[in-house]
């Protein structure tokens, strides 16, 4: 078999065989398959390995989805002489159809990210069956692969590249077990060109080498901490920052080497102004993987603020930091001392009196700045309406949106907040109220909802309402509802609507009659899509009677969406 990329492609392997639990590469259908990607690359031909009839096409796969295709996404499999069939994942776009017959270097599609596939590459394995359009059946190794290898992996290098035959098993790829960067190969895939193992001429090792630098100048290190604290040991602090650094100079926006280069700077070589710098640098990328960097260097940040004596910044940055759990004893043991030395302790939830007041407003007039109820003249029941964000409590147009069509369908509403602090995806979180959505976020998300019995029993008591109770959540706040669905928070609520959003992890079985849930989700609108069907996937696993309502558009809440919810929600 040949490289399955386009002749002159270099691609990166970035997982490869047998890789340890829990990578995606240990198990039967995976095990011996190898993840090719093209750091840098704005589209990747994908062809085929071998000649063979195509057998399967999957398509209508969206990124992080696990269906159609069993998590393998969009992908096209290839049946050759003798019994074998190659499998080609992930992809973006197909050019092929079933029956098709190709030749090797016959272009079968481009190069995506469907699927689970966490990134953009392509997933190829060999297998001795076709699977079925619900996934793969088990991987072999693939024991003849023709690749071009590169003379060296300097940055510059143009030394001669040879074509080789060689096992898949023989290739470094970026595992736990083998390099931290991985290994790059070239194709000479031409699909009218016969094989010529040796030097692939002039050109053509220009070409690989020109590729090679840009592939490299784009791939992210992979560069963890115990690797980094060896340095330390063996080479010295300041040589391991040497070293870090040099790194930087190729991938100055790696958020792994910038975080341990401030690590060094600041622990051991104690340069608190170097490792602010790092962490500034880290702080502007607003990185979302991997999920522990963004709030260990916000610990960090406001760390060396309490140091120098800025204690706005030092409360500014640890206020964004009181929701965050499932990051490890360490760091909340460092969090908590932090946020009690700089004033910031998070005081105990006051109980909420029975008779405490919930302040009326009219949600189509006014900005609330706290919870507050509006009432209807129907009584078919409260809803409890959780927002989406908002900038200094200013979302009047959804607000009154939503006041305006319950009072159609005689609800009263119940506003309530989330917190500030807790936009992890906004460039300044502390100016946004927001609600936890993440399950790192489950302790302020308890936190959150403690005072809700209090406040449904007053606003049920204040509108006179004798129809149930409804929690209904938008984008942010529909994560919110669904979360607060899943653990069991909150008081028992007659229906949850989770509109635009949805919710992560394991839904618990819920014991007694749960409530009915609803999901909507938008068809431009691809993240919020997704999780809406996985969220309704894991409520319909765990028993709980539930909607789903996909529409055409993108993420705005109308009107039509909220009488649907509304009608829905009291029809049950």
């Amino acid at each position: 078999m040949r490289l399955p990329v386009a002749a002159g492609e270099v691609v990166l392997c970035q997982q490869g065989n047998a890789s340890p639990k829990p990578l995606s590469h240990s198990y039967d259908n995976t095990r011996h398959a190898l993840d090719l990607a093209a750091p840098g690359a704005v589209e990747v031909p994908i062809v085929a390995a071998a000649a063979g009839t195509i057998v399967r096409v999957v398509t209508g796969a969206a990124p992080e989805g696990v269906e159609p295709g069993g998590g393998f996404g969009n992908h096209v499999v290839v049946e050759h002489t003798g019994g074998y069939f190659t499998a080609y994942s992930h992809l973006d776009r197909v050019s092929v159809a079933p029956g098709q017959a190709v030749g090797a270097g016959a272009r079968l599609g481009t190069m995506g990210n469907t699927g689970k596939a966490g990134n953009r590459h392509l997933h190829f394995s060999l297998h001795r069956s076709a699977g079925s359009d619900e996934g793969l059946p088990s991987t072999i190794p693939m024991r003849g692969l023709v690749v071009a290898v590169p003379g060296s992996l300097a940055p510059r290098a143009e030394k001669p590249w040879r074509v080789e035959l060689r096992s898949s098993l023989e290739l470094a790829c970026s595992n736990a077990t083998v390099s931290m960067r991985g290994g790059f190969y070239g194709s000479d895939n031409e699909p009218s060109s016969p094989l010529t193992f040796g030097e692939p001429g002039a050109n053509r090792t220009k070409a690989f080498a020109s590729t090679l630098r840009e592939r490299i100048e784009a791939t992210p290190l992979d560069v963890r901490g115990d690797t980094v604290n060896a340095d330390v040991k063996a080479l010295g602090a300041k040589r391991a920052l040497e070293n870090l650094e040099a790194m930087l100079e190729e991938h100055p926006r790696d958020p792994g080497a910038l975080y341990w280069a401030a690590v060094v700077a600041s622990r051991d070589l104690h340069d608190g102004p170097k490792a602010r710098a790092f962490l500034e640098r880290l702080d502007v990328l607003k990185v979302t993987e991997p999920p522990w960097i963004a709030p260990w260097a916000t610990l960090r940040l406001a760390t060396l603020a309490e140091e120098r004596g800025d204690l706005d910044e030092a409360r500014t940055r640890g206020r964004a930091l009181l929701g965050i759990s499932g990051q490890g004893a360490d760091f909340a043991s460092r969090r908590d001392a932090l946020v009690t030395r700089v004033g910031l302790a998070p005081a105990p939830v006051a109980p909420v009196a029975p008779d405490a007041p919930i302040p009326r407003c009219d949600l189509r007039a006014a900005r609330p700045e706290a919870a507050c109820i509006a009432t209807s003249r129907g009584k078919r029941g409260l809803v409890v309406f959780l927002h989406g964000k908002f900038s200094n409590r200013a979302d009047a147009e959804v607000l009154s949106l939503v006041a305006a069509r319950a009072e159609a369908a005689n609800l009263s509403v119940l506003a309530l907040y989330g917190e500030a602090g807790l936009c992890s995806w906004e460039s300044r979180p502390q100016d946004f109220v927001c609600w936890p959505q993440e399950e790192s976020q489950l302790e302020a998300a308890r936190r959150s909802t403690a005072t809700w019995p209090t406040l449904v029993a007053r606003a049920r008591r204040d509108a006179a309402t004798r129809g149930g109770t409804f929690l209904v959540g938008y984008s942010n706040g529909a994560f919110m509802a669904a979360r607060a669905a899943a653990e069991g928070l909150g008081p028992a609520f007659d229906g949850i609507a989770v509109l635009l959003g949805g919710v992560s992890g394991p839904v618990a079985r819920r014991t007694g009659e749960p409530p009915n849930v609803l999901f909507l989700a938008g068809t431009d609108d691809p993240h919020h899509r997704t999780s809406a069907l996985d969220a309704a996937r894991a409520f319909s696993d765990a028993g709980y009677a539930q909607t789903l309502r996909v529409r055409k558009g993108g993420h705005a809440l109308t009107a039509p969406d909220l009488d649907w919810a509304f009608d829905a929600l009291v029809a049950r």
